[in-house]
C-alpha cells in the first residue's frame, strides 16, 4: 500500500509540475497589432483646400507619400462634382509612373477620373508626384475630390501585394466671376480695349 501511495504521490506531483508548466506557457503571450505588420502609404490632394474663379483653371497635384514602403502599382479612382469643375488636362508630363498601362480615362459628365501606372523597380517617398491634375471651375459654391475605395496602390515586393492605404479627400470654394467692367464706346475712339 506504501507503494501506491508513493507511486499516487509521484504521479500527483507530476501532474502539478505539469500544469504549472502549461500555465506558464500560456501566459507568455505576444500582442501584436497587425495594422502596424502592413504596408501603409496616403495618397493626397495638395492643396487640399482653396479658392478659385468661377471660369479659371487651376492644377490639382495628386501626392503619395509610402510611408517608408516600396510600392510599384497606382490604380486610382477620383471623383469629382461635373456640376462646378470639368478636366481640362488629366495629367501633366512629369510623375513619379515611369509607364502608364492605360492612358487616363476621364468623364467630364460623370465626375471620375481612372489613372493606371507603374513604377519599375518601385519607389519609397515622401511625396511623389503621381498626377497634376488641370480643372476648369465651372459654377460657383463648394465642391469636394475625392479619392474612390476602389483604388489601390501594390507594394513592390513580387507579390503585388495591396498597400493598406490612406485616401485624402479636397474641398475647393469656387467663387463667383467680377462682374465686367463697363463697355466703352466712342466715336472719336473706334477701339473699345483703349
Amino acid at each position: 500500500m506504501k507503494t501506491t501511495s508513493t507511486v499516487f504521490g509521484a504521479l500527483l506531483s507530476l501532474v502539478g509540475i505539469l500544469t504549472l508548466s502549461e500555465n506558464a506557457v500560456a501566459q507568455t503571450v505576444i500582442n501584436v497589432d497587425v495594422h502596424s505588420l502592413l504596408q501603409k502609404a496616403t495618397i493626397s490632394f495638395s492643396p487640399s483646400t482653396g479658392s478659385f474663379t468661377e471660369g479659371s483653371t487651376f492644377q490639382v497635384p495628386v501626392v503619395i507619400n509610402t510611408e517608408g514602403k516600396s510600392i510599384n502599382a497606382i490604380e486610382l479612382h477620383i471623383n469629382f462634382n461635373p456640376n462646378q469643375l470639368q478636366i481640362v488636362e488629366p495629367m501633366s508630363q512629369q510623375s513619379i509612373i515611369g509607364l502608364w498601362i492605360k492612358p487616363p480615362v476621364y468623364s467630364n459628365t460623370l465626375g471620375t477620373l481612372k489613372l493606371t501606372g507603374t513604377v519599375p523597380g518601385g519607389i519609397v517617398t515622401k511625396s511623389g508626384l503621381v498626377a497634376n491634375i488641370t480643372f476648369k471651375a465651372i459654377m460657383a459654391g463648394n465642391t469636394r475630390l475625392s479619392i474612390s475605395s476602389q483604388s489601390q496602390i501594390l507594394a513592390n515586393d513580387g507579390l503585388g501585394t495591396p498597400v493598406v492605404t490612406s485616401f485624402g479627400n479636397a474641398l475647393y470654394t469656387i467663387i463667383p466671376k467680377p462682374p465686367d467692367g463697363p463697355n466703352t464706346f466712342s466715336e472719336t475712339n473706334p477701339f473699345k480695349d483703349q
